[in-house]
């Protein structure tokens, strides 16, 4: 398993990154626009080319975690749901080895379902 890590630069005179990380957004209001797709294709050629990759679904739907073959999202214990929900609440988050599925090319933070209740209640105010 690949350890990802973002540091924050105080000094930009540091002699050695050690992790550098761009992020990528994909995102639509409308749906059928192929945004899924998209990012994993993107996904899948960054790591044919040699790319450390992450790729996060967002998607309540969960299309980007059924395409690049994560089984039966709607069973996983830890999805972006659970990642966010404990982050708002300010929980301690689980091992990465918990949420991250690694796959040929690349990883992924799956997401099901459950998502679109966390979102209904950031809407709403309640966070």
């Amino acid at each position: 398993m690949v350890k990802y890590t973002i540091i924050l630069l105080k000094n930009q005179r540091k002699e050695v990154l050690k992790y550098m990380c761009k992020i990528y957004a994909v995102a639509s209001q409308k749906g059928g626009v192929a945004k899924s797709s998209k990012v994993l294709n993107l996904a899948t050629a960054l790591g044919m080319m040699g790319k450390k990759v992450l790729a996060v679904d967002l998607d309540p739907q969960g299309s980007l975690s059924i395409c690049s073959g994560v089984e039966n999202p709607d069973s996983l214990t830890h999805t972006t749901y659970s990642l966010l929900n404990a982050a708002l609440n300010e929980d301690e988050l689980p091992e990465q080895s918990e949420y991250i599925v690694p796959r040929e090319k690349m990883d992924v933070i799956p997401c099901n379902i459950t998502l679109s209740a966390l979102l209904s209640c950031i809407l709403q105010g309640l966070f």
